[in-house]
């Protein structure tokens, strides 16, 4: 995983986040902020062991959830599946994420990508 993508500060993009985290729950009375941080099947381990490399960047454990995107099969606009090979169904991205912390109700939710860094 690239960890210093040349920054002024040579800080990693998770580092950053979980500063302003930190800042924001400064500013809420230490309030719980859930940072839920979506991985592939080939990012997920590398991420997990950054952050715990890391010690969350004094990020509570239990405020950092992390959870793999999913595939679905892919389908044409009539209805059959679509193959990369005559074995191979053709996927695509997708999420689905059911947790139990969600179902409160939220103020505010902050929605960002980065992809391959």
């Amino acid at each position: 995983m690239k960890q210093d993508i040349s920054l002024p500060t040579h800080k990693s993009l998770f580092q950053l986040q979980a500063e302003r985290l930190l800042r924001l729950r400064k500013l809420g009375g230490n309030a719980s902020i859930p940072w839920y941080i979506m991985t592939s099947s080939f990012t997920h381990a590398p991420t997990q062991e950054f952050l715990e490399r890391n010690k969350y960047f004094g990020l509570p454990v239990e405020d950092v959830v992390l959870f793999q995107q999913g595939t679905l099969p892919c389908v044409s606009l009539d209805g059959h599946i679509l193959l990369d090979s005559q074995t191979t169904v053709q996927t695509s991205s997708a999420v689905v994420l059911i947790d139990d912390r969600l179902l409160v109700p939220l103020m505010v939710m902050e929605v960002y990508t980065v992809v391959c860094c």
